[in-house]
């Protein structure tokens, strides 16, 4: 027996509604949503159709507003589709269409969907500098900065103040000679010396991923639950907020009193229905205007959603300051079913509270066929910082007809004038910030960057995971009868796979970045996978909306152990002086390492940051870099890099191992990569006996056994859940299982002992190509040399020696090609390799 049950957004109640005796309802499951949650809806099913009864009839009035002429389009309502007592599809309803058959009846036709793109429309919607930001306020002083460098793991919310949230750690962003700035260099105005200390506008700050992204949830009103993200490897994650060319931190000092800009209106078409809101009187005020289009509000946040979508989505407003805030509300408004005018009721109110801040009353709207339009209404609040007020209205019960339908349609509410918001160095994130990076970028490029799968579960919840974790969690089922062996099948290599696979971040010019672009000729941190299969053909490149962070020693030249971003440009040379040109940044990803030692040249140096007019000796600086932590032997430690790769300190630092196998690709994609292209791995399409529970209870992590292998699901197409039948899928051949992956987090703490890579001999002689030129390696036109090798096949990891007892590894930094083989290596340190690209 088939059941449908929906849940009103009126009342809270599950209805069973009637449906037809010979109902069918079926769904669609695409592996897509896994590869871009973005694109599709979760399950979704065809149009189906069910009868105009009374009971039905009741429901669909109250939930979705039918008359004789119109609907609601926009609602949706929580639906269980149960099969045989058991719930075979758990999700959402919408209305498509009201059909009318005085003959053979009239129908509501609908369809059933888990919308998991509702999660992308609503955290697109929302800009980073939206965001309710209140928290981390704070003036540019010396407490203020070096309070944050105290942290040393969890999540943010487990400390007070800015520690876990923001984090200033030690970079050189360029300079600006209208400033006074201390200088990155060993001269008597460098910051070793009392004479060049640091200026504290010489920091930028870097901001907790997981703040920003539990911050962006919030707002959209949303949540997640995943063990990846609350792990110390990726709650140690900052990103930087310098969008300025500035040579630091942007302050708000002396910003106009029209700095805090608010603005939102609505242009779609309202109904308030005192049946619907009865009571709705003088100071029982309404939940308020129904705002859509969000111009611009730095300060901002989001109200929950009326009914589930953004286009029920309130808005409301949240001070930076205490003080006098004056708006301007607009509307344009009619009224249906009225004896006379309806008096109507403005407040400005706390929506946590219930506070009334200020109150307007008695402004009429006339019963004629002709709008009423209020322009310019002017309304005054004195507002506590860091409270969310909103605009709510009522009907005004003392005069006109209080029950008249209310159509809105048009409604703006405004900022006209606010205090001013600082007079002191306050550091405002939405000043920092990149303006137009929404929330969805952010989350998109979380996701992206570390191959995480996004599935939902429950009411606005979703599990986020890494790949390999979740792909690892799946369930057996043996399917070796389901398979109908008298229906032809179909049995394919995956021939539509690239034959190149990119992975990369956002181009930037920042100094370290256009090095590595100009002598490798690809973005810092690329990994490329290329396949030999000779059906593979054209190139697929994962762009990141990350930029890179290349680091080197503090001045790009000096043996150190003081390793930091050089976020600068050098356009020109102008005689013997070279211009650290500030430039502004997009998101980067670093970790916090902690407070590490100060040495220069091996001896310990202190350097010197102001406190007020005073410079203080360091002989500890904060750490952020591309790797959880420096350390003396290789991969005990993770890289945010796609690919590990040779990075600009190790020219001057030889007491750090810069190689470890711990980087994004292997961490997080390696596996799903190579396991398609295995040889082995093919994709069948065949038709299945499958029930109900069968089509509602398989996910794409479960490994399914037939034809003597293990399958994995792909797509499954029309997949009927009133009723047991055949069902055709595609399905993609597992070549191996796919364990977790265990991640290597910071540990906040300076490494200590020294560890030199042992190689006991080098029993594997080869002919390579060397030199520092690309294209001369690939063409053959480089220098030739004999170099041993601990490894037979030679591939990362492996190291290169002149002689075979390996006790000289040759040069850092050197390419080199084996004249037999594609690879360019480089060696990173005590002969180890690393491979760049292919020729």
């Amino acid at each position: 027996m088939i059941e449908l049950w929906v849940k009103s957004t009126i009342d809270d109640l599950w209805y069973d509604l009637d449906i037809p005796a010979d109902l069918a309802v079926s769904i669609t499951k695409s592996f897509e949503e896994i590869e871009d949650f973005t694109k599709i809806k979760s399950t979704f099913s065809k149009t189906f159709n069910i009868p105009q009864t009374t009971k039905n009839n009741q429901f669909f009035k109250s939930s979705f507003m039918v008359n004789s002429s119109d609907f609601v389009d926009n609602v949706v309502v929580a639906a269980v589709m149960k099969y045989g007592g058991a719930d075979v599809f758990v999700g959402d309803l919408r209305l498509n269409s009201i059909v009318v058959d005085e003959t053979n009846g009239s129908s509501y036709e609908v369809f059933l969907t888990q919308d998991l793109p509702n999660l992308s429309t609503t955290l697109q919607q929302i800009k980073l500098v939206n965001l309710d930001l209140s928290d981390v306020v704070h003036e540019l002083d010396y407490d203020n900065v070096a309070s944050t460098w105290d942290y040393s793991g969890g999540t943010w919310d487990s400390y007070s103040g800015l520690t876990g949230k923001i984090v200033y750690p030690l970079a050189h962003y360029g300079y600006d000679d209208t400033q006074y700035y201390g200088r990155f260099d060993l001269s008597s105005s460098g910051f070793t010396n009392i004479s060049g200390t640091l200026a504290l506008n010489q920091f930028a700050p870097w901001v907790n991923v997981k703040y920003l992204l539990d911050k962006s949830f919030s707002a959209a009103s949303f949540t997640y639950q995943s063990s990846f993200l609350n792990s110390d490897y990726f709650t140690s994650l900052f990103t930087i907020a310098k969008t300025n060319d500035t040579m630091g931190v942007k302050v708000s000092s002396g910003n106009s009193e029209n700095a805090n800009v608010f603005l939102v209106e609505n242009t779609r078409q309202f109904i308030d229905r005192d049946s619907d809101n009865p009571g709705n009187f003088d100071e029982a005020y309404f939940t308020g205007f129904i705002f859509t289009d969000v111009l611009n509000d730095p300060l901002n946040t989001f109200s929950p959603s009326l009914n589930n979508t953004p286009s029920g989505r309130g808005h409301f407003f949240t001070p930076a300051v205490s003080g006098e805030y004056k708006f301007k509300v607009s509307f344009t408004a009619t009224l249906q079913n009225a004896l006379l005018g309806t008096y109507f009721n403005f407040a400005i109110k706390d929506v946590d509270t219930g506070v009334i801040y200020k109150q307007a009353k008695g402004i009429l709207i006339f019963n004629s066929s002709s709008p009423t339009e209020i322009t310019d209404f002017y309304i005054n609040a004195t507002l506590p910082a860091g409270v969310r007020v909103a605009l709510f209205y009522s009907r005004n019960n003392g005069g006109g007809d209080p029950f008249a339908d209310i159509v809105f349609k048009y409604q703006k509410w405004e900022l006209w004038t606010s205090p001013i918001i600082s007079t002191s160095n306050n550091v405002l994130l939405q000043d920092n910030l990149p303006g137009e990076i929404n929330c969805l970028d952010l989350f998109k490029g979380i996701i992206n960057h570390f191959n995480l799968v996004v599935i939902p579960q429950g009411e606005k919840n979703f599990l986020i995971e890494p790949w390999d974790n979740y792909f690892s969690s799946g369930r057996t089922y043996d399917w070796t009868t389901k398979l109908d062996l008298s229906r032809p099948y179909q049995i394919e290599p995956t021939n539509e796979l690239s034959k190149e696979f990119i992975l990369q971040f956002a181009e930037t010019d920042d100094i370290l970045s256009a090095y590595n672009i100009q002598n490798r000729n690809q973005v810092f941190g690329t990994k490329r996978y290329i396949d030999n299969q000779l059906f593979h053909t054209g190139i697929l490149t994962n762009t990141s909306i990350f930029e890179p962070l290349p680091i080197s020693t503090f001045d790009d030249e000096t043996e150190s152990n003081i390793l930091i971003p050089h976020l600068y440009q050098i356009p020109q040379k102008t005689e013997d002086i070279i211009p650290y040109q500030p430039i502004g940044s997009g998101l980067r990803l670093g970790w916090y390492n902690g407070m590490l030692d100060c040495k220069i040249t091996g001896t310990t140096t202190p350097i010197y940051i102001f406190s007020g007019n005073t410079g203080i000796s360091h002989s500890k600086y904060p750490a952020i870099s591309n790797f959880s932590s420096y350390e003396f032997s290789a991969s005990s430690f993770s890289d945010l890099n796609y690919k590990n790769q040779y990075n600009p300190w190790q020219e001057w630092n030889d007491s750090y191992v810069g190689y470890t196998s711990k980087d994004v690709y292997n961490d997080f994609w390696n596996n799903r990569i190579t396991s398609i292209y295995e040889p082995d791995t093919k994709k069948l399409k065949g038709s299945f006996y499958l029930t109900p529970t069968e089509i509602e209870t398989i996910k794409f992590n479960d490994k399914v056994y037939f034809l003597d292998a293990y399958w994995r699901l792909y797509n499954m197409v029309d997949a009927d859940i009133t009723a047991e039948g055949i069902v055709e899928c595609e399905f993609l051949k597992i070549p191996y299982d796919i364990s977790p992956t265990t991640y290597i987090a910071p540990t906040f703490i300076q490494s200590s002992g020294t560890t030199i890579p042992s190689v006991s001999g080098a029993n594997y002689s080869q002919t390579y190509y060397y030199g520092d030129n690309i294209l001369n390696l690939c063409s053959g036109n480089a220098q030739v040399d004999t170099y041993w090798s601990n490894c037979a096949l030679l591939g990362d990891g492996c190291s290169l020696f002149t002689t075979s007892g390996a006790t000289t590894p040759i040069d850092e930094g050197l390419l080199v090609r084996n004249i037999s083989g594609s690879t360019i290596y480089q060696v990173i340190e005590d002969g180890v390799i690393t491979s760049i690209q292919n020729c």
